[in-house]
């Protein structure tokens, strides 16, 4: 740098090696820009993407060029504009996607070079550092190397310190098995040894905004370019990669890919419309809805009131839980009460970190027919497992606000809302699924009461019926549990009628032990243990035990 000071203020010689004046590329950019910035710009991309070889890298080949520049134009580069170059250059966001198996490796600056962290790393890539070393001893014979095995060894010392920086045919090794070589920001690059569909170029770009290589939905991303990798033919005798273009996009089409469109899409007037219609009848159903009053009462994305709220990697509040929109990936929902508690232990960036773990973990989001599982991510801030921290008391309060307030009108279409929510989700209870439920069974007429008595979700409405048993008639009450001495390892039993509408006798219950409900550890211990929040059809024993133990004042006969 102080060669190149020297050279600024006292008009020294020149400071760059005379390969640059043989250097068609790099004096072709010499004459078509006018733009000093513009040019260097120009360089640095051209050097990154493999299209400019120059016998320095770093900072070094940066101000090199500058005074290349120098020499040739009047318009002359100062040392400010050459530090705003290399600051930019140290913030850029690069590294490698592997959209089969959800992983990423990142890095933020101009170091280590994409290359260099396959060949320090090669594990990480799926990959042995002899299958490297027998790639570069093929390359090295193709240009008739005396030692090719001593030549690879060198080549690739050089590409682990970093004095090479580019090597396409090891690049290449990566791409085969999956890797996909990236540049984040505004103006983003993915290369690979193939085209992308839409859906696996969304499959990419949702785990750079994931990751925080590209700004949320696209909003700050100016052109997507697309490269392909073309390898050597076995008969090809250099050996030599070609990268060939494969298409720029435009913001709109990235934003679409992210949205869950193709990348063509564009919306007309009308379909602006009805999407607007849509979402206003989908907002007025799940508002009225017992999950969406949890999850959205407060205000529209706000904490203030309480509710639940989406939160970024960043730990900003992007709307409403239930609100994800198509293409945002896994969501992170946090009550207000873990929000806070959040806050007063890290502040912005402990709610950043507890994003980032639930996407680390659970990185595709559910998607019917996928086949894909959530994962339960758990949002417990303290460090000892034996401590219950504030999550037991929220999802306490959640679990009473379901259970005590908000009580279905008509339980059997409930029923049905729930057990489609079950064929439609992997993961049956979860909060998506039941806010999904929710969402339909208000649309097919449904309704809430409330109410402040514990039940179970059972169905205790009693209809009486007559039917045939041993032979003669017999009027009975359905969905009424009684105490019964007929089978001795059973205590009760109680007529319901089946999925085809016929009346069947449910027995249950141990004769031995005790229904001490009245204990709220002891019933919070057997419904915890039976899954009682999820008791199954009511022609299944656990359904009436659940019901059994169930909260309220009406008395169970033991």
């Amino acid at each position: 740098m102080d060669y190149f000071k020297d050279y600024i203020l006292n008009e020294e010689p020149k400071i760059y090696p005379d390969s640059y004046l043989r250097n068609k590329r790099l004096m072709d950019l010499v004459k078509t820009h006018k733009d000093p910035m513009k040019f260097l710009f120009a360089v640095i991309t051209q050097m990154n993407r493999g299209k400019l070889n120059l016998k320095r890298i770093g900072a070094a080949s940066t101000r090199e060029v500058a005074a290349l520049w120098n020499d040739f134009n009047d318009n002359k580069i100062n040392m400010s504009m050459v530090e705003s170059v290399l600051q930019e250059r140290r913030e850029t966001i690069k590294g490698w996607v592997n959209p089969q198996k959800k992983k990423v490796i990142q890095t933020k600056g101009m170091k280590p070079y994409h290359v260099m962290m396959i060949a320090k790393n090669p594990r990480q890539f799926g990959m042995q550092q002899k299958t490297i070393l027998n790639r570069l001893e093929i390359d090295f014979d193709a240009m008739d190397s005396p030692d090719p095995e001593a030549d690879a060894k060198k080549h690739l010392a050089d590409l682990k310190s970093g004095v090479r920086d580019i090597d396409r045919s090891v690049e290449v090794l990566a791409m085969k098995r999956g890797w996909y070589r990236v540049y984040g920001g505004e103006w983003c690059e993915i290369s690979g040894v193939k085209s992308l569909s839409d859906r696996e170029l969304t499959q990419i770009l949702e785990l750079m905004q994931e990751n925080e290589m590209i700004s949320y939905g696209g909003r700050e991303m100016k052109e997507l370019e697309l490269q392909v990798y073309i390898p050597p033919k076995k008969n090809d005798r250099y050996q030599s990669v070609d990268v060939k273009p494969d298409g720029r996009l435009q913001q709109f089409e990235i934003q679409n890919l992210l949205s869950g469109k193709r990348r063509g899409f564009k919306q007309t007037e009308i379909g602006r419309t009805m999407a607007m219609f849509r979402e206003e009848v989908n907002e007025k159903v799940y508002a009225d809805s017992g999950l969406g009053k949890w999850f959205g009462k407060g205000g529209k994305g706000g904490t203030t009131k309480g509710g639940w709220d989406r939160y970024d990697t960043t730990g900003k509040k992007i709307g409403k839980c239930g609100d994800a929109k198509p293409g945002e990936g896994t969501p992170k929902c946090l009550s207000k009460a873990k929000a806070d508690k959040l806050r007063r232990q890290g502040g912005k960036k402990a709610i950043a970190n507890a994003v980032k773990r639930k996407k680390a973990q659970d990185p595709v989001r559910d998607k019917p027919g996928t086949g894909n599982k959530p994962v339960n991510v758990s949002n417990r801030i303290d460090k000892d497992p034996k401590k219950k921290g504030i999550q037991d008391s929220v999802m306490k309060s959640f679990n009473e606000y379901l259970e005590e307030k908000n009580v279905p009108t008509n339980p059997s279409l409930w029923s049905q809302a729930k057990s489609k929510a079950k064929a439609k989700f992997d993961v049956y209870p979860s909060a998506y699924a039941n806010a999904w439920a929710s969402k339909w069974y208000k649309s097919q007429g449904g309704s809430w009461r409330k109410e402040e008595s514990v039940d179970c979700g059972c169905n205790d409405m009693t209809e009486e019926v007559t039917i045939m048993e041993n032979g003669e008639k017999k009027n009975v009450k359905l969905n009424d549990p009684i105490r019964t001495s007929e089978v001795p390892s059973k205590k009760f039993k109680v007529y319901v009628r089946n999925e085809k509408g016929k009346v069947v006798v449910v027995r249950f219950g141990d004769p031995n032990m005790e229904i001490k409900r009245d204990d709220p550890k002891r019933r919070k211990s057997f419904r915890a243990r039976h899954n009682c929040d999820n008791p199954g059809p009511k022609t299944k024993a656990r359904y009436w035990s659940c019901y059994q133990w169930r909260g309220g004042d009406k008395k169970v006969d033991n």
